[in-house]
């Protein structure tokens, strides 16, 4: 195995989408709101080079949604009594959480059920942006700090790459990321 040069993430995404091949000058965001971290890159990319201008990194994904939202069942569960939690259920509430948070970037709506519990309740995608309000401002602060020492502003940007589950929720997409990019 020859290893030619070793690319970061924001490097590698760039190439993955073509970019590499575009003879044009653009500046590039590449944003990855992945499971436990957030990773915003800004990237000069002209004829084929890419240059990174700036890199930020943050420990908070989208682990913390799940957190907060287990929290607040875990809470409800706790209220009844006799309830003998073991950590097979608990397990299948955290997997019943990861699935409804990817239901509720579709829908406004889904259900939480685990009968082992006797837990059949409604989640809305207004509670889990309510449940996560704390989440959501971090990911505004962090995008915000991502430009602030690159000497580009958000009006530069030609182009955003999305990577990372957390980046299809509605609130993250269209609220944070749409409204801090105009042009695009």
């Amino acid at each position: 195995l020859n290893v030619i040069r070793i690319l970061n993430e924001p490097t590698a995404a760039a190439v993955a989408y073509g970019l590499k091949e575009m003879r044009e000058e653009i500046n590039l965001f590449v944003l990855h709101i992945g499971r436990k971290n957030f990773h915003g890159s800004i990237l000069a990319v002209e004829g084929g080079i890419v240059e990174i201008i700036s890199n930020y990194q943050k420990d908070l994904g989208g682990e913390a949604i799940n957190k907060h939202i287990f929290d607040h069942f875990y809470r409800r569960l706790s209220e009844k009594k006799n309830l003998n939690i073991e950590n097979i259920a608990l397990q299948k509430l955290n997997l019943e959480i990861e699935r409804a948070k990817k239901t509720l970037s579709l829908y406004k709506e889904t259900r939480i059920e685990i009968h082992e519990f006797g837990l059949n309740e409604t989640i809305t995608r207004q509670q889990l942006e309510e449940m996560n309000a704390n989440f959501f401002n971090q990911i505004e602060e962090n995008l915000y700090r991502a430009f602030e020492n690159s000497g580009v502003t958000k009006d530069q940007i030609d182009s955003i790459i999305l990577i990372g589950g957390t980046n299809h929720i509605p609130k993250v997409l269209k609220n944070l990321i749409s409204g801090s990019f105009e042009k695009i």
